[in-house]
């Protein structure tokens, strides 16, 4: 059996890569990678035991409103060690702390902060209808309705093909978006894989298996997930790595890539671009130091601002409480558009510090050095975990929803492209589609 790596897969000798690969695609169920890289994350028994941490734990699972997950800790006459006991066992899985500002909340649980509102909502003199509505009717796209097109039939509910200027729609808003995270905000791309292994979904906080997951798994290869959000690779790619310096910090990647979604608790409406099995997605993401982490979300949260103002969008920005975080986020800023045909507000982008509960299931680290204040000698050099930061740069299917319910016309036989667009498009509208 190989022994437990812990530096990045590309610094291996190729004796134990091609060992690597041979086991990997000899198995036909998934790989022990907790052998491999994932090493067990040393747990502090003494934190554990606490009173006081036991019971902030205890609020957390509460405020996320996942107790149903964590059953055998709310037993009745449970004392402090036996409490401390079940908290080691389950430690791995967990959910991350939150933000202080959430403590201590009582009525405040449930209730999203809007922290900021950006541009100006349109009144229409006239009803304004949605975007599958004004789509179809273009003939721009196609749905799983009966009504609107005959994708129920060939991939079932929540399914939507877009045609031609639509097309072409969205893959400028894909590379207009990459080509500034590249270009004016130092990002490197990445090419992500559609298909990732149970474990690591599991580490970036997903559950992969159960009647409510999100999560898709391959047929007859149960530990093979199809990718909901690049995030998964992208947090993956660095499994095993431990940074020489803090000065090797921060990492900022971004990719484009197709992600899937079960829906599986979703109720409302079966077809649609709101809430779709799959959809192509701009994600940013990101490795820092333990005290950087904050300064990044706020970075990315800002970077979000800007390209929705470039496309013209009415948003806002909320901050979200405990019970929306799930289990890997520590806070989370979700942003917002009006969606005048369905007259609410809709996501349309997410950010969010993880600090160290990724970082601590994949074994990714940085060394910091501490230095003698007279002679400069290193005096101490100690492992820390990264903190890991992600946010939406672009999903496009909602953002075209809010494009197109925000500058819809009364004939609803057009629309403008956002000047910022317009150089990867023919034509500075999108109108009714000719049959030819």
């Amino acid at each position: 059996m190989l022994q437990r790596i812990q530096i990045n897969v590309s610094r291996l000798n190729f004796k134990s890569c091609k060992t690597l690969v041979n086991q990997f695609s000899t198995n036909k169920s998934s790989p022990q990678f907790n052998e491999l890289f994932m090493n067990e994350f040393n747990v502090d028994e003494q934190f554990f035991r606490n009173v006081q941490n036991q019971q902030r734990i205890m609020e957390n699972i509460r405020a996320r409103e996942i107790v149903d997950n964590f059953s055998e800790l709310f037993e009745n006459n449970l004392n402090a060690e036996q409490l401390g006991d079940r908290l080691i066992k389950l430690s791995r899985t967990l959910p991350n702390d939150f933000h202080p500002i959430w403590y201590h909340m009582n009525d405040r649980q449930h209730q999203t902060t809007i922290v900021d509102h950006i541009g100006q909502k349109r009144n229409f003199n006239f009803k304004p209808l949605k975007a599958e509505d004004i789509l179809f009717d273009m003939k721009l796209a196609g749905f799983s309705s009966m009504t609107r097109g005959k994708l129920g039939m060939v991939g079932g509910p929540r399914s939507y093909m877009f045609v031609e200027q639509l097309a072409e729609l969205s893959l400028a808003l894909a590379r207009w978006t990459m080509t500034k995270l590249i270009n004016e905000y130092g990002f490197t791309s990445v090419i992500t894989p559609n298909l990732i292994y149970a474990d690591f979904v599991r580490a970036c906080g997903f559950e992969p298996f159960g009647e409510r997951t999100q999560v898709y798994t391959m047929e007859g290869r149960q530990n093979v997930c199809l990718a909901g959000t690049a995030e998964m690779p992208l947090a993956s790619m660095n499994l095993g790595e431990n940074f020489a310096t803090e000065n090797d910090l921060p990492k900022r990647y971004c990719a484009l890539s197709r992600c899937y979604r079960a829906e599986a608790k979703s109720s409302g409406e079966m077809s649609g671009l709101y809430r779709v099995h799959y959809f192509d997605k701009v994600e940013m993401f990101a490795l820092t130091q333990a005290n950087d982490s904050d300064r990044m979300l706020n970075e990315f949260v800002e970077i979000e601002k800007s390209l929705f103002k470039e496309l013209g969008l009415y948003f806002r920005v909320v901050d979200m409480p405990p019970n929306e975080l799930g289990p890997a986020a520590y806070r989370k800023f979700d942003i917002e558009a009006y969606m005048n045909g369905r007259d609410f507000w809709g996501e349309i982008s997410s950010a969010s510090n993880c600090t160290d509960y990724q970082s601590k299931r994949l074994n990714i680290t940085y060394q910091k050095y501490y230095l003698d204040p007279i002679s400069e000698a290193i005096t101490e050099v100690r492992k820390n975990y990264v903190h890991t930061v992600n946010g939406t740069a672009c999903a496009i299917p909602r953002i075209i929803i809010a494009m197109i319910e925000q500058n819809q016309n009364e004939k609803q036989d057009y629309f403008q492209i956002p000047e910022c667009l317009k150089p990867y498009m023919k034509n500075d509208r999108i109108k009714t589609m000719e049959i030819k």
